[in-house]
């Protein structure tokens, strides 16, 4: 077992092009066996290593236990030991978050807060093989993409510190291989508890599917590495194909949905280029992607593709299925779609799909009016300037209401509806209740960055 552990880390470390002695390795250490066999494996490589155990105080007798067993151990081999205590149950609460989350947050945040300070190239924990069988399995359950049933990784890559050395070895093996070598380790109460589900798939799911095949961590561990294979072949495609589908910039959405070009002067500007002007100058700030529906399907295999763009603006498995069916049944040519994550929202009309970011601000403050003495010329950030008469009160300007109506510049046959009339102008759904409104003796005299109404016409 030390000379596979050894094989791992030599790996590990080459892949990062470092060698055992400029690496240095934080051993995350709980005093449960896996995490006691990763640091006695540790401390027997050619490696700078240092430990860090934390306490979260949620058994209280336990805890205090795990800790001094870790610390007996460090001084006996001469490990240099890093202990940290949280009040845990406290974080949760605070940061609405589960007590299982809460712990994470805290040990991982802190670990990197060491690891940095020593000096260390990666943090070392001690998940193992029948770890990553049950995460697998555990996201399969949960619902998830093709990443989620890739398991762990061995390292984390280019933008990770974690390393997970013991990730090939069963926990078996790991039991065997402290008794064998007379090394003391805790047993946390709560483990033998179905009231975490990753615990119901340990105590009970799996000794089901051992029933049915004897090797089901060694099955479930390969299956990961086939699809992992198979991520990374998709990885190659991604930025090729993310680059075709996508619009990463408020110009090019504007130049793709509106069919002109945000640099057309002022003074040139058709009605249709003062409109796609006016949202390129609202949008600019809060525009986070785009893609076109009509592109996106023509992509083989397409469903992944949106959920591999969208997923990063916080969309979950579901919420792809959802927005997918809503492309399938082309319910935004009735009506636009929209759906909300954690920090953006999406829209779907018009044939394209936009994120934009979440808080979306009144576009008042970026109208300015000059008083020219018999009339108004208001401007929206260096659009065309509108020019309109005064009424008997002051102007003020405001966001759309329920029920406005508007009358645009040359229609004498009535009022429209302004939520229709902002509809067949094709406002953006992101934009229409943050208009920002011109209003004289309480009526809309223009539109700021679009149109003046016939009545306020000079």
């Amino acid at each position: 077992m030390l000379y596979k552990f050894r094989k791992n880390i030599e790996r590990i470390l080459a892949s990062q092009s470092l060698s055992g002695s400029e690496a240095g390795i934080l051993v995350c250490v709980s005093g449960g066996p896996d995490s006691m066999a990763l640091l006695d494996l540790m401390r027997q490589c050619p490696v700078k290593i240092a430990a860090a155990h934390v306490n979260f105080h949620l058994r209280p007798e336990e805890c205090d236990n795990d800790q001094k067993l870790v610390e007996d151990y460090c001084n006996l081999h001469r490990i240099e030991l890093h202990v940290k205590h949280f009040n845990t149950m406290e974080y949760a609460r605070d940061n609405g978050v589960s007590v299982e989350m809460a712990a994470r947050e805290l040990r991982y945040s802190w670990f990197e807060e060491i690891r940095r300070s020593l000096g260390l190239a990666f943090i070392a924990v001690a998940h193992n093989a029948n770890d990553n069988a049950e995460t697998l399995l555990l996201n399969l359950t949960r619902g998830t993409g093709l990443r989620g049933i890739c398991g762990m990784k061995g390292n984390g890559g280019s933008c990770s510190r974690i390393i997970r050395p013991l990730l090939g070895i069963e926990r078996k093996s790991i039991i065997d291989y402290l008794n064998n070598h007379g090394v003391g380790y805790a047993v946390d109460s709560t483990n033998a508890s179905n009231d975490y589900k990753r615990n119901k798939l340990r105590n009970s799911v799996f000794p089901l599917l051992k029933e049915m095949n004897s090797s089901i961590i060694a099955t479930m561990n390969s299956n990961a590495a086939n699809f992992n294979a198979a991520m990374e072949v998709l990885d190659g495609l991604r930025p090729h194909i993310l680059e075709k589908i996508c619009i990463n910039s408020p110009e090019e959405y504007i130049r793709r949905a509106y069919c002109t070009d945000v640099s057309v002067p002022t003074e040139c500007r058709t009605r249709s280029q003062r409109i796609a002007s006016f949202t390129y100058m609202a949008l600019k700030d809060i525009f986070a992607g785009a893609m076109d529906i009509k592109e996106l399907r023509g992509e083989r295999g397409w469903k992944f593709w949106l959920h591999e763009w969208i997923s990063g603006f916080g969309a979950n498995p579901a919420q792809t299925a959802e927005l997918a069916a809503m492309i399938e049944s082309e319910q935004p040519k009735s009506a636009p779609g929209r759906m909300v994550f954690p920090e953006h929202i999406a829209i779907i009309e018009r044939g394209f799909i936009k994120i934009f970011k979440a808080g979306v601000s009144p576009l008042a403050s970026r109208v300015n009016i000059e008083d020219k003495g018999t009339h108004y010329r208001a401007t929206f950030q260096g659009s065309l300037p509108l020019e309109f008469r005064k009424g008997t009160s002051p102007y003020i300007i405001r966001i759309p209401h329920p029920g406005d109506s508007f009358t645009a510049f040359g229609r004498n046959s009535g009022r429209k509806s302004l939520s229709d009339y902002l509809t067949n102008l094709k406002i953006e759904t992101v934009l229409k209740n943050i208009m920002p409104l011109i209003c004289i003796n309480d009526e809309i005299a223009a539109i700021a960055g679009i149109e003046i109404s016939n009545k306020f016409r000079i």
